[in-house]
């Protein structure tokens, strides 16, 4: 089952990035009647919960065993409900996962580009999991506010995939009030537009003194009339990056020895989103290894050979596609997604 809450790190309030972040590892080890926090309470009796956050929605994941997923259910909708009071816990969390993520050269180069292609100052462009100072900063009331404005039916999906009695699970969820399986309209805002850039596109170098490898990669914005998963890029991009064989393992790897690996993938929003390939090298062949990715990135637009777009195509369906519903658990995540993207 996948709980998504329609809101996400573009809707943190201006100049405070994290409070998404932060209210959602509150949630989760907010303590509950009895002193044990909704993943403590879940863990003891095998169920498995994982919370998310990204720019659109804040997801909260459970896996559990048929005859134990109503309890589930009912312990997840207890702890989504009030705002948390205690958030220090999940703020020391907060902090340990940020420097984490400083050490991941794959997540740096993600972050940074949303934030050198959007802007700092526009939703898409704030850090998801928030900053030093600003983790420091938010209270409870901040949280309490992101709650009350975001923690509603009308930006709420549920997702279940599974051996389910749907008529117990809607009774469950309308507990809540007001009831959660009620149909209310949804009041997401979409982020505004990022402007046209003008000149040259921006360069961020990311200092790592010691460093034998370098993670190399090129971010670039989708046409706000490229509709979400549409095929055209999808074919596009898994013939740049995608699993297996592809243009940036053929030409980094296999032509001139430079990449350790290589991939590119696309983040849909609802109006476009971004394109990101990137490959880790060592620190050496970092110049012309990033010369022939953008060599790669700018010829995807002139035309394929059809025999390399048909491989693409088989490929994507028998394979990454057919992947998003192989189990309850992605078939979950791929549903709750898609009704995000408003293709459900």
């Amino acid at each position: 089952l996948v709980w998504s809450v329609n809101a996400g790190s573009a809707d943190d309030p201006p100049g405070l990035p994290g409070v998404a972040a932060l209210l959602a590892g509150a949630l989760a080890r907010e303590p509950l009647r009895g002193g044990e926090s909704l993943s403590e309470s879940l863990r003891d009796r095998g169920v498995l919960l994982d919370v998310e956050v990204d720019r659109d929605s804040i997801r909260f994941s459970i896996q559990a065993p048929a005859d134990r997923l109503r309890w589930a259910v009912r312990r997840l909708r207890r702890s989504l409900f009030p705002a948390p009071a205690e958030i220090e816990t999940a703020r020391s969390l907060a902090l340990d996962e940020l420097a984490r993520r400083s050490g991941d050269p794959e997540r740096l180069f993600a972050a940074a580009a949303w934030t050198a292609v959007y802007g700092p100052a526009h939703p898409y462009g704030r850090p998801v999991h928030g900053m030093t100072d600003s983790l420091h900063e938010i209270d409870a009331a901040d949280l309490r506010r992101f709650h009350e404005e975001h923690f509603r039916p009308g930006r709420m999906t549920v997702a279940v995939a599974g051996d389910v009695e749907v008529a117990i699970l809607r009774r469950e969820l309308e507990r809540q009030k007001p009831p959660l399986a009620a149909t209310v309209p949804s009041s997401r805002r979409e982020p505004p537009r990022a402007p046209d850039r003008v000149g040259a596109p921006p360069i961020v170098l990311i200092d790592r003194p010691g460093s034998s490898r370098a993670t190399i990669g090129v971010a670039a914005r989708l046409s706000h009339a490229i509709e979400p998963l549409d095929p055209a890029a999808l074919v596009a991009n898994h013939m740049l990056g995608g699993p297996g064989y592809s243009r940036l393992l053929g030409a980094l790897r296999n032509e001139l020895g430079h990449a350790y690996d290589a991939r590119s993938w696309i983040e849909f929003r609802g109006a476009g989103g971004l394109l990101l390939a990137r490959s880790a090298v060592g620190v050496e062949n970092a110049a012309p290894a990033l010369r022939r990715l953008l060599a790669e990135v700018e010829a995807l637009q002139r035309e394929s050979p059809e025999e390399e777009v048909a491989r693409a195509r088989i490929s994507l369906g028998t394979g990454l596609l057919a992947g998003w519903f192989e189990t309850n658990r992605t078939t979950a995540r791929a549903w709750a997604r898609l009704t995000l993207l408003g293709l459900d």
